[in-house]
C-alpha cells in the first residue's frame, strides 16, 4: 500500500522508477472493499495510530442507510486541541478487467500485454473553487498469484501513464493492492487527471480478472456527508472513542460506500487520515422525520417499501399537504400512527401501518403526487408517510418528499422550562427549552449508550409570530472541551411539535439514529421571595467571557424548590452534567450529584438510582443580586466510570428571556 500526502496538482513529478520484483517490498496488503458480504457487524472498530499512515482501511459492515459506528482509537500521541472532520460519502466506482500475465514484467510502463490502465477526472470546487480530495484505489484478484498498482498524474497532458508521473507505486507479492493520494485542486474551470495503472505481475497462466475500485472522495468542511466527534483533548498514550455517524438515503442494501475521518491535534494540525468502508447488510431505510414545509430528497429502490417517515401534526392545524415530487415511479400513502398501548414508553419509531391498508394514497404515473388532510380527516398526532416503488421499477426513483401544515388556527402558547417524558418517570433525563429573542433553544441532558451522563444544546430560529402554520426544528449540537474553549459539530436535528401550553412531542436524529418522546412540563414555576422582591432567575446561565458550558437553573415557588443542572467536561472535554435540587437556600452552597446507568435517547427505558442515593460529586456556589445571578462557582471531581476535575468561578448572565415567574 502507498500514501501520498499532500500532493498538489502541480507539483514536481516523482522520478520513481519501476523496481525489479526482488528489490522491492512487501507492505501489508489492503483492499478496498465492494462486497458487502465480506465484513461482520463489529460492535466497534479498533484502530492504533502509532505506526503513522498508511493505516489499514475499517470496514463495519451496517444495518441502514443512517446510523453511527464507534472507533476505539488508541496511539494517537497528545491532542491538545482534538478536532473530528468526516469527508464525504461515495460510492466506489468498480473496474472489471481481464488481462494475461505480463510478458515484460520489469517494465510496467509498456502498456502491451499484461496492464490496464483508467483516467480520472478531478474537477474544481463549486464556483470553479479550489477542493481538497482523497483518492483512494484498491486492486484485487482471485486468480493472479501477483498483481501491482500504479497510479499517478497525468503531468503532460497526454491521457497515458508514465513512470516519470507516477505518485504511488503498490506492489506486495499478493494480487490486493491500494493506493491513496491527498489532491489539492487549485481551482478553475479545468478538470485535472489522474491514472490508475494494474500489471499482472505474475498471472495464474491463463486470463486472469481483476477489480479496481476507484474512490475519489471530496473533502468539504461543513457539507460532510460523514460526521465525526470525539473528546475535545487527548493526553499521551491515551485511548479515545471516536463516533462517525452518516446519513444518506441513497445508500441501499448490498452497496458500499467510502470515506474517510481526519483527525487534528489542533485546528489545521492533521496526525491521521483514516479511511472507512461503509458495506450495507439487507434491511429497513431508516426511520425519517418530515419537517414542516421543508424537502426531504429520498431514494426509493427496487421494491422497497419506506415504511418508517412520520409527521407529527400540531393541534391546531386545519389542513396538511403531503407531496412528492421528481418520478411518477414511486406510488405515496398517508395513514394515521395507531395509538400507544397502555405502559409503552419506547421512543424508537414503529414501522407504518400496512401501506394497502392506507386510508389516504396517491398512485399511479404522475410525476407529482399530493395528499391533503382537511376537515374531519384531520386529526392531530402523529401521521406516517409510506413511499412505495412500483412493481415495474427497473432502477431506484429519486424523490423529494414534503409535508407542510397550510392551514391553522393559533399555536399552543408553549411555555419555557424544564421538561421530561413521564412515561419514563425514573430515567433521569430531560430538557430545558428556552426562548431568547428570535431564537429557541434547549440543552438536553441525557446519556450515551454506555449509561454515562452527556448534554446536548439545540438552537433554531423561533417560529414566526405571524405564521400560524410555521413550527420549531433546530441543528442539534455536540460540544468538547480543550480546556479552554468549546468546539461544536452538528450532530443531528431536533423538532418540537407543540401539543399544550406545556406539553410538546419532541422528535430528533442523533448520530443517524431517530427518535420521538412525548414531554411535559416539569414544576410549577413561580418565583421565590428575595430581599423583599420576586426572585425571577429560572432559565439558563452562562459566562459570556467564557463560553461552552453553562448552567439550567430552575425555581419552583410550589414546592420552594431550586434546582441546577450544571454542564460541564471530564478530562478528555467529553461534554458531562451534574445535577443539584435542594429547598431554596441562597447562603447554602448546592450538592452537586452524578447519575450513571441512565438510557440512551432510543434505549430501552432504564430508571436510574434515586437522587437521594447518589453520592456528592460537587458544589455550586452562586451570589445572588436583585433578580439576578451575578457569579457561579462550582468544584466537581467526576466520579468512576467518570475521571476529571471541574472547577469555574466566573460572572454569569442569562442566555434566556425571563419567564415572569410563570
Amino acid at each position: 500500500m502507498c500514501v501520498i500526502a499532500p500532493i498538489a496538482v502541480q507539483a514536481r513529478p516523482a522520478t520513481v522508477g519501476n523496481a525489479s520484483h526482488a528489490e522491492r517490498s512487501t507492505p501489508t496488503p489492503h483492499a478496498l472493499v465492494a462486497d458487502a458480504t465480506v465484513a461482520a457487524a463489529p460492535a466497534s472498530l479498533l484502530i492504533d495510530l502509532s505506526a503513522g499512515e498508511p493505516f489499514e482501511p475499517l470496514i463495519a459492515s451496517v444495518d441502514g442507510d443512517a446510523g453511527f459506528v464507534d472507533i476505539e482509537v488508541s496511539g494517537a500521541g497528545e491532542l491538545p486541541q482534538a478536532r473530528f472532520t468526516g469527508s464525504a460519502l461515495i460510492a466506489p466506482e468498480v473496474i472489471e478487467a481481464e488481462l494475461e500475465q505480463d510478458p515484460t514484467a520489469a517494465d510496467a510502463y509498456d502498456l502491451g500485454t499484461g496492464s490496464v490502465f483508467g483516467l480520472v477526472s478531478i474537477p474544481p470546487g463549486a464556483n470553479d473553487a479550489p477542493a481538497e480530495y482523497r483518492l483512494i484505489i484498491g486492486l484485487s484478484s482471485d486468480s493472479a498469484p501477483d498483481m501491482d498498482l500504479y497510479v499517478g498524474s497525468d503531468f503532460d497532458e497526454d491521457a497515458q501513464p508514465t513512470s516519470f508521473e507516477q505518485l504511488c507505486a503498490s506492489f506486495s507479492e499478493t494480487s490486493v493492492e491500494r493506493c491513496e493520494i491527498d489532491i489539492q485542486h487549485p481551482g478553475g474551470s479545468a478538470n485535472q487527471t489522474y491514472w490508475w495503472l494494474v500489471q499482472n505481475f505474475e498471472g495464474s497462466g491463463g486470463i486472469d480478472s481483476a477489480d479496481v475500485t476507484v474512490a475519489l472522495i471530496p473533502i468539504e468542511p461543513g457539507t460532510s456527508a460523514l460526521v465525526a466527534t470525539g473528546p475535545g483533548r487527548v493526553g499521551v498514550d491515551e485511548a479515545f472513542t471516536l463516533r462517525v455517524a452518516w446519513d444518506d438515503t441513497a445508500f441501499k442494501p448490498v452497496q458500499t460506500r467510502v470515506g474517510v475521518v481526519i483527525v487534528e491535534a489542533a485546528p489545521g494540525e492533521v496526525t491521521a487520515t483514516i479511511p472507512l468502508t461503509l458495506t450495507r447488510a439487507f434491511g429497513p431505510s431508516a426511520p425519517r422525520a418530515l419537517v414542516n414545509q421543508r424537502a426531504l430528497p429520498v431514494t426509493i429502490d427496487v421494491f422497497e417499501v419506506m415504511d418508517q417517515l412520520f409527521f407529527d401534526v400540531p393541534p391546531n392545524a386545519r389542513a396538511v399537504e403531503f407531496s412528492a415530487s421528481g418520478t411518477g415511479l414511486v406510488d405515496l400513502y398517508v395513514a394515521p400512527a395507531p395509538p400507544p398501548f397502555e405502559g409503552d414508553d419506547r421512543t424508537t419509531i414503529d414501522p407504518a401501518p400496512f401501506f394497502d391498508d392506507a386510508p389516504l394514497r396517491a398512485v399511479g404515473a404522475a410525476e407529482s403526487k399530493t395528499i391533503t388532510l382537511a376537515g374531519e380527516v384531520l386529526t392531530p398526532g402523529r401521521w406516517y408517510v409510506t413511499a412505495v416503488a412500483q412493481e415495474d421499477n427497473q432502477e431506484p426513483q429519486h424523490i423529494v418528499l414534503s409535508a407542510a401544515v397550510t392551514a391553522a388556527d393559533a399555536r399552543p402558547a408553549l411555555r419555557a422550562g424544564h421538561y421530561y417524558d413521564s412515561r419514563r418517570d425514573g430515567s433521569s433525563s430531560g430538557m430545558f427549552l428556552d426562548f431568547a429573542g428570535e431564537q429557541w433553544f434547549a440543552v438536553w441532558y441525557a446519556y450515551r449508550e454506555d449509561g454515562t451522563p452527556t448534554w446536548y444544546f439545540g438552537q433554531g430560529d423561533a417560529p414566526d409570530p405571524d405564521d400560524n402554520t410555521a413550527s420549531f426544528h433546530g441543528d442539534l449540537l455536540r460540544l468538547g472541551w480543550d480546556g479552554a474553549a468549546a468546539n461544536r459539530t452538528k450532530v443531528g436535528e431536533i423538532v418540537v411539535t407543540p401539543t399544550g401550553a406545556e406539553s410538546f412531542t419532541f422528535s430528533f436524529m442523533l448520530d443517524g439514529i431517530t427518535g420521538s418522546q412525548p414531554m411535559t412540563r416539569l414544576g410549577a414555576g413561580g418565583c421565590v421571595d428575595f430581599g423583599g422582591a420576586n426572585l425571577d432567575i429560572s432559565g439558563h446561565w452562562l459566562s459570556p467571557d467564557k463560553q461552552g458550558f453553562g448552567y439550567s437553573v430552575q425555581i419552583d415557588a410550589g414546592s420552594n424548590q431550586e434546582i441546577f443542572a450544571a454542564y460541564l467536561y471530564d478530562g478528555q472535554g467529553v461534554a458531562r452534567w451534574l445535577f443539584g435540587q435542594q429547598e431554596f437556600a441562597p447562603g447554602q452552597a448546592v450538592d452537586l450529584k452524578q447519575f450513571a446507568a441512565g438510557a440512551c435517547p432510543t434505549c430501552d427505558f432504564v430508571a436510574t438510582a434515586r437522587f437521594d442515593e447518589l453520592p456528592v460529586a460537587g458544589i455550586l456556589n452562586r451570589d445572588l443580586a436583585s433578580n439576578d445571578i451575578a457569579q457561579v462557582r462550582v468544584l466537581a471531581a467526576l466520579q468512576p466510570p467518570l475521571s476529571g476535575l471541574w472547577e469555574q468561578d466566573l460572572p454569569v448572565q442569562s442566555l434566556s428571556d425571563r419567564k415572569l415567574c410563570q
